[in-house]
């Protein structure tokens, strides 16, 4: 979803590991979460270039044997 740079947003997860920003005002989608830090959307990418050290979420495919 794309909205203005200065749009108030909040920082997503969900349970593969993933995180994605957010629009304050829409409700959040099904299989996301709101993970409690929210704000001008350059703070909120800096915040997940912080916290998301591993982008290889868990439902990657592993390679067979």
């Amino acid at each position: 979803m794309a909205f203005e740079d200065d749009a108030p947003c909040q920082v997503l997860a969900n349970l593969s590991g993933r995180y994605s920003l957010w629009p304050l005002n829409h409700a959040i989608p099904d299989g996301w979460r709101a993970i409690g830090f929210s704000g001008p959307k350059a703070d909120c990418m800096a915040y997940v270039d912080k916290v998301w050290t591993n982008i290889l979420t868990q439902d990657r495919p592993t390679p067979s044997a």
